[in-house]
């Protein structure tokens, strides 16, 4: 299972390696800088894998590879530390128009100033709505029923996310007998304590710029 440390080791090894003041945290792992690991039901944090996106990356995604040979699956890093980077583009996950506006930033003195620009847990539930695979159900079924996310909020982010009208018929199937159970007993989901996020006029000027930069460019 990756831990927050790793989180922090895996942002500051991959901005390192591609000399860039920043990168977005895409996938699942995405959800420890929300959570800590030690309150995540245990299907969030299983996967060794951290899916990580350059913030410059024009060369027909060269760096992403660049990450994946450095520090990926069976290098001398995984073998290391336990855990692996897979260095993935723009395009890999399917997220909200919106989700800029909701990423949580990544950094302090173990990221050495390096910044992780992480998905919004709701949001990462989208993309996992989406990609649909099995493992990405049990994942989001694991923190809806945990209450680590709302499912009429994830249904609110549907609506500026763009995807085939068959998916969005899937996911409104799964989600509409979720959101009436919610809401025929007033559940609510939990809020979290412990957030990792800090202000973005703390963090380092150029990743802010760098991030301003790639989302001109999805």
């Amino acid at each position: 299972m990756v831990t927050r440390v790793q989180l922090k080791h895996a942002i500051r090894a991959s901005c390192a390696i591609l000399e860039q003041p920043g990168v977005i945290v895409i996938g699942s792992q995405s959800i420890l800088a929300t959570w800590p690991d030690t309150e995540l039901p245990v299907v969030a944090t299983q996967s060794m894998e951290l899916d990580i996106c350059p913030l410059a990356d024009n060369d027909a995604q060269a760096l992403a590879m660049v990450l994946g040979g450095a520090i990926g699956e069976l290098s001398p890093f995984n073998e290391a530390f336990g855990f692996y980077i897979d260095g993935v583009g723009k395009n890999t996950a399917t997220l909200p128009d919106d989700f800029s506006e909701r990423l949580i930033a990544v950094s302090d003195n173990d990221t050495k100033g390096y910044v992780g620009f992480c998905i919004d847990p709701h949001d990462l539930c989208v993309a996992k709505l989406v990609a649909g695979r099995d493992k990405d159900m049990i994942f989001v079924d694991a923190l809806i029923g945990q209450r680590f996310v709302d499912p009429r909020i994830i249904g609110r982010f549907l609506v500026h996310t763009k995807m085939p009208h068959s998916t969005r018929k899937r996911i409104e199937q799964y989600l509409q007998p979720i959101i009436e159970l919610w809401d025929h007993h007033e559940v609510r989901a939990m809020q979290p304590r412990r957030s990792l996020g800090v202000p973005y006029s703390s963090v380092n000027h150029d990743a802010q710029t760098a991030l301003t930069a790639y989302l001109n460019e999805i």
